[in-house]
Order: structure tokens, then sequence, then C-alpha cells
């Protein structure tokens, strides 16, 4: 894995020992398709999770959810709307050829009160407790209790329970009982009829004449009993409508509109006429006058004949009624909500673009340190590189670096770690720092680790080289070496027991290491005088090629400040994944305030396979090529 950062973009400060950055910082960019594609891939697990929960919940409130049975019937009203027995006047009859309009109006007839009352009383809804709300809910069967019920069902129970605890222990009356007053039969029917209301729908199909009465129950058997209990109630009030008048002789004049019966009885009054004239001039016995008579009497039976046949026709359409059912209501066998394919859907898409606007937002929210970009942006140091993490072992143990660097000098951790090296002795540099402090912006950021691989990559350059541990508070680089320093502490030098090259130890597992640490926990960094800081450094740059401190993180305390100015180099390590934008920033500006010669930012404890499969850019998203090379 190497190191991206660009030698030309090092300059020397004033006095040759501090390094500066001379490119600017990238400018913010829009986020492409590549950038969302990738956002989307970073928080898939996220979406994917989001959506299968929400898919779940949908499924468990369907089942809770009560069942609703929609039975529809449908009727057609007649064209011709023919009201013989209601007239205006003498010879008119009614007969209306339906519209639109006509179509509505009879919508508003079925869904008035004064129709649902003649259906209510026609089946009795005013004792069915489903109806009347006033009447006592009969309990279930057990075999007929959905999720929803058993739920309600032990809720109750614990109310109850509570209650009764209460009030027989402690006489506390919670829920007194009120006696329940029935209320007159008018009020139970106005129930019943507003119940019914809100279950039925009645619609038109179309500009057709065609009515749909749709009723809407958690009975499927109720709901298709009441749509064909709707539909027939309807044609039955059409056809009182037209039958309301009595039949009555006296009213069968409206027939005087027949063009036939008007020529019978027109002929009728010229004979009456001819027979007075004749019967003045020839008396009533002449033959021409009993002829005239007979034509008389025949066209009286003709147009009682004619009246009879007429008066049959009217009763006939008085007894048709204005609608007809045309199709039953059939009992519903799956409801019409909540219907788990429609909710499914519609869960599913929903929940997918709430998913992804919440990623989204997650993303934007998301400030931890996962790219250089970021760390450059931030920080204003260049980034000399990305530290992968050190593999564990079984069962998620962790390795000792100097013992995994032993075991695979060709792994990624061993790689990345030689391209930092070479980043801070960079030839073209005037002059390589010599003395380097490692810090970080909080603890467990991985410095130690990686103060240790730099001291190991300056003895295989053949530098001779010591690491210094400063961390007076949390002290590891005998730990992670695997070795006791047998008497060779810096302790011993601060407390005067020893002279500093005798507080120096050997390392024996690294031939050519040296190390200045502490074997345990100070009461911190102010035993450290500025005197024998500068001794220490003094000696430590007569006698050494490379001096690597290890020091405390730099918003914990103040131990990195009041040591920079004696180093040559600072390099702030920040954890991937861990590190946030904000800690990165103030750290930063304490760097920048103690004018620590800051070399650059290293992005550690990286994981190369999700660096790449998410998208986050750099020399890890490269790690399947590199895993040609490298041998973790």
């Amino acid at each position: 894995m190497n190191s991206n950062v660009r030698l030309a973009d090092f300059r020397s400060g004033p006095a040759g020992s501090e390094f500066e950055y001379s490119g600017q910082p990238p400018e913010q960019k829009f986020l492409n398709l590549k950038d969302l594609i990738a956002i989307g891939r970073r928080r898939l697990r996220f979406i994917v999770c989001f959506v299968v929960l929400c898919t779940a919940a949908t499924v468990l409130v369907t089942l809770i959810l009560p069942k609703s049975y929609s039975g529809v019937a449908t009727v057609v009203l007649e064209r011709n709307d023919s009201r013989p027995y209601l007239s205006t006047s003498a010879g008119d009859t009614r007969s209306v050829e339906r519209d639109g309009m006509a179509a509505e109006t009879e919508m508003a007839v079925l869904t008035s009160r004064a129709f649902l009352g003649r259906v209510v009383d026609a089946f009795s809804l005013t004792n069915d407790p489903r109806y009347n709300s006033y009447l006592p809910t009969p309990a279930k069967p057990d075999a007929d209790k959905t999720i929803g019920d058993q739920i309600q069902d032990g809720v109750n129970w614990t109310k109850i329970t509570v209650a009764d605890t209460l009030r027989d222990n402690f006489g506390i009356n919670l829920w007194p009982k009120t006696k329940k007053v029935i209320p007159p039969f008018d009020v139970q029917r106005d129930s019943a009829i507003n119940n019914l209301a809100g279950q039925l729908t009645v619609s038109r199909t179309g500009n057709s004449l065609a009515l749909s009465i749709k009723i809407t129950t958690n009975d499927p058997d109720l709901a298709a009993k009441l749509a064909n209990g709707v539909a027939d109630q309807y044609v039955s009030s059409s056809l009182e409508v037209k039958s309301q008048p009595a039949l009555n002789a006296d009213l069968i004049n409206i027939q005087s509109n027949q063009a036939y019966l008007n020529t019978l009885r027109n002929e009728e009054a010229r004979l009456l006429q001819e027979r007075a004239s004749l019967q003045n001039s020839l008396g009533d016995n002449h033959p021409k006058v009993l002829h005239t008579d007979a034509s008389i009497e025949s066209v009286r039976r003709m147009i009682q004949q004619e009246i009879s046949r007429v008066s049959a026709d009217l009763q006939n359409e008085a007894k048709r009624p204005g609608a007809n059912v045309v199709s039953k209501a059939s009992v519903p066998t799956a409801p019409t909500f909540p219907k788990m394919s429609i909710m499914l859907a519609v869960s599913s898409v929903g929940s997918l673009m709430v998913a992804i606007a919440l990623a989204f937002l997650l993303e934007s929210a998301d400030k931890r340190i996962r790219s250089n970009e970021r760390t450059v942006r931030v920080s204003g140091y260049p980034h000399l590189g990305y530290v992968p993490l050190i593999p564990r072992f079984g069962f998620g143990r962790k390795q000792r670096p100097m013992r995994y660097m032993r075991r695979r000098p060709r792994s990624a951790f061993v790689e990345a770690v030689r391209s930092l090296f070479i980043a801070c002795r960079a030839e073209k540099s005037p002059k390589p720092p010599q003395h380097i402090m490692v810090t970080s912006c909080l603890p467990d950021q991985g410095k130690t680790s990686l103060s240790l691989g730099l001291a190991v990559m300056a003895v295989k350059d053949e530098l001779k080289t010591i690491i210094v541990d400063l961390d007076f508070h949390r002290p590891g680089i005998f730990n992670a070496l695997g070795v006791k320093g047998a008497g060779h502490s810096l302790e011993r030098f601060l407390s005067g027991e020893a002279e500093l090259p005798d507080a120096i130890y050997n390392c024996v597992k690294i031939p050519g290491l040296d190390v200045l640490a502490l074997e345990r926990p100070l009461d911190g960094f102010a035993r450290l005088s500025s005197n024998k800081l500068q001794m220490i450094v003094e000696y430590l740059r007569a006698n050494y090629d490379v001096v690597i401190f290890d020091t405390p993180p730099v918003l914990v305390v103040d131990d990195a400040s009041w040591l920079s100015p004696f180093v040559d180099a600072v390099l702030l390590v920040v954890r991937w994944g861990k590190t946030t934008e904000d800690a990165l920033a103030d750290a930063s500006t304490h760097l920048r305030m103690s004018n620590a010669p800051v070399l650059g930012t290293i992005i550690n404890h990286v994981d190369p396979q999700i660096q790449a499969r998410h998208g986050y850019g750099g020399p890890p998203q490269y790690y399947r090529q590199a895993s040609k090379y490298v041998v973790n």
C-alpha cells in the first residue's frame, strides 16, 4: 500500500526543521452519480434492514387490524319511469326518460335516512349489537378471535385485574361501575341508521343507469345479506311509489289521451247528434232511428272494451318496479381491507424511499474520517497515507504489532508503514527529520503501534534508532513489544536513580532498536522538567539517527504541545471510522496554536475491504489487486 503524498508538496521552514504543506485543500465537489452509488453501497445494510423491519411491521399490523368484507349488489334503473297514477290533469300520464340527474337523485334516495330506516326496520337491526351501540356486545368465540382481539382481551384482563387489586387491597376504585341507561327506541333506531349509513356506499358505473350498492362490515355473510337487502328494499320502494294511489275507476279518465278512444268518442257524439235529428223528423220507432241506436250501442261497447284494455295495461305498468336487481351480492371470501398484497407493496415502496432519504441524512450527518479528502479539507495538513488494521487471531484475539511484523514481513500493514517512513525521510527534503513525534486526536487511535512500526522501518534502513515513550498516563511500548524493562526505564532517570544511558533498554527481539520507556504510569508529564527534557533531546540527537516520540493524544492532555518545539516533525494519527471531523479540526487547531511542525496526517486501522467496497477512495480501494503482492 503506497502513500499518496507528493514530496513536492513539502518545503522547509525558516529553521530548516519544520515542514509545511504548500498545496491547497481540495474544493468540495457536488455529488455525482458515482458518489450517489457509493453512498447507496455504504448504507445498503441500513436500507435493507429498514425495509425488512417496515415490511415485518406491515405484516404484523395487517394481521392485527380487523378485517373488513364488502358485499356488492347492482340495480339498474328503468330507462322510462312511468307513473300512471300521478297526473297533473286529466289526460296526462307521467312517463319520463331518466338521465344522469335522475340517477344521482336515486343515489341520494338510497343514502337517505328515511330509506335506511326502512332497511333497519326490515332487518331488525335495532336488535343487533353491531348496529345498536346501546346493546351489550356479545363475546366472540375463541376460534373467531383475531390477533387484535386477543391483544384487546389481554389489555382488558390487565385493566380488570389492576382495578380489582386496587379496590380490594387499597380501597381505590379507578373505574367505578355505572348503570347503563337504555335510551328510547327512536334513539336506538337512529344509532342503527347511523351505523348502517357508515357502511353503505352507492356508486354509479360511468354514465349508465346501473347503481352499485356496497355494504362493508367485519362479517362477510352479513355484508352480502345487507347488500342484497338494500337492493331488494329499493326495488320494493320504487314499486310502492308507482302504486301509491288506489286503483279507481273514476281516475281512469286519464286514458283519454289514447287516440283510438278519442276517435270512438267522437263517433259516439256524431251518432247521438244524428239520432236526435232523425228522432225529431221520423219518430222513435222509425227503422233509421233504430239502426242509429244499434250503432250507438256498438260504439259504446267498443269504448268500454278499450277502457278495460287500457285499465289493465295501466295496472300492469303500476306493478312494474322502476328498477331491477341485475346482480346479487355473493359472500366475499377475501377481505377488502386490509389487503396484504397492496399493503406490502405500498409498505415496500414507501419504506424504500424513506430508507434512501434517511441514508442520505445519515451520510450527511456522519462526520467520521474515512478518506484523505476529508482529512486534508478539515485539518489543512497533507495526507501521508493509509495504514490497514492488523488482522486478528481466531476468536477475535488481537495480535501484537511487533510479532505480526516479524511473522508477516510482506503484509499490507508493513508495506503501509514502510511507505509512511519513506514519506517522512524523503530524499528531496532539505533535511530529513531526526526527531519525529507521533500523536493522535483521541485515545485508542493506534499511535503506539504506528510508532513502533516506524522505528522498525528505521532499524531496517540501518539507522540507529530509539523509540521514546512519553505517554505518562498510559505507557504502552514495553507491552507492545512483549518485553520487560529489566530495570531500564525512564522513571529511573527521572528519579535520579540512573544516568540516561543506563535507562535506555536495548531490545533483544529487534536488534538495533533502543527503547526509553516507562514501566508504569506516573503522576503526569510534569515530572519531566524542561531541563531534563532538553537533556534527553540533546543526548538523543547526538547519539541517534532517528528518534520516535510516542506522546499522549492532543485533545486529552497538553503533553504533545509542550514537546512539539523539541521535535522536527509531528505525525497526527486519526483512526478510520472512529475519529470525527470535529476532533480532527480541534486537534489541528491545537497543534497550530503550539506552532507544531506537523508533517501530515495518517489514517490508521483502515479496513481495506470496506474501504474498497464502500467507495471511500484512496489506495485501499485497490485491495484486491494489492493482495497479489502482499501476504497478510
